[in-house]
């Protein structure tokens, strides 16, 4: 889209319409300034490589031996849609720091590999949430049965926390729980509220045939 706004009258046409609202909250002049002198380049996920055997392989490790550590975006470059690119790299800083001893002789090799080994994971999920919140954002939304579920799943989360269902987006912004360990959690919930969706379902169904049996009876 951006790249058919190529004139002043192209943007704010498109934002007219598309979002009016904006445009005295941001000011038309500055909001052609910003646009049209800001450089725009693809969104980009850094997860697996194209090897020269054209296939592909893992974005792992993530160190040389003792001589190099890569972290923050340099290792795990994610699309924005979840907004845990800083967040990320945070994690990846306070994980390197616990594996230092607190006195003694330092293994920068140990040290490093384990890392590599503990935080691949995490830093490969979290891509792939990045990835799947754009598509929900995009087109589940609008989904009545996407909309049904979020309901059922926000009032359990409300009003029965010892279930343990917690919003997918809850524990990937308001939580320390690894990545890794969130999307198995999540899966899990997903197969939980899909199952119970059916049950109650198949139940209302029951007592609404039972029901309508007792009325045409007293009838």
């Amino acid at each position: 889209m951006a790249s058919s706004l190529k004139t002043p009258q192209d943007l704010t046409t498109f934002f007219e319409r598309e979002f009016p609202d904006s445009i005295p909250l941001i000011g038309q002049e500055k909001l052609i300034a910003d646009f049209f002198r800001n450089p725009k380049s693809s969104l980009m996920s850094i997860k697996v490589l194209l090897t020269p055997f054209i296939r592909l392989t893992q974005c792992t490790p993530y160190h040389y031996k003792d001589k190099a550590l890569i972290i923050g975006d340099a290792a795990h470059n994610q699309v924005p849609f979840y907004g845990q690119g800083l967040n990320t790299g945070f994690e990846d800083l306070t994980l390197l720091f616990s594996l230092f001893p607190t006195s003694g002789s330092i293994d920068l090799a140990s040290i490093f590999e384990q890392y590599s080994k503990i935080r691949t994971p995490d830093a490969h999920t979290v891509c792939d949430l990045a990835l799947h919140n754009y598509q929900e954002m995009a087109s589940g939304v609008i989904s009545r049965g996407y909309r049904a579920r979020k309901a059922v799943e926000d009032l359990i989360y409300k009003y029965a926390r010892w279930t343990g269902i917690v919003p997918l987006y809850t524990m990937v912004s308001f939580s320390h729980m690894p990545y890794s360990d969130i999307r198995k959690k999540w899966r899990a919930q997903g197969r939980f509220l899909s199952l119970s969706a059916w049950v109650s379902a198949a139940t209302m169904l029951v007592l609404a045939g039972y029901t309508g049996r007792k009325f045409v009876k007293r009838r």
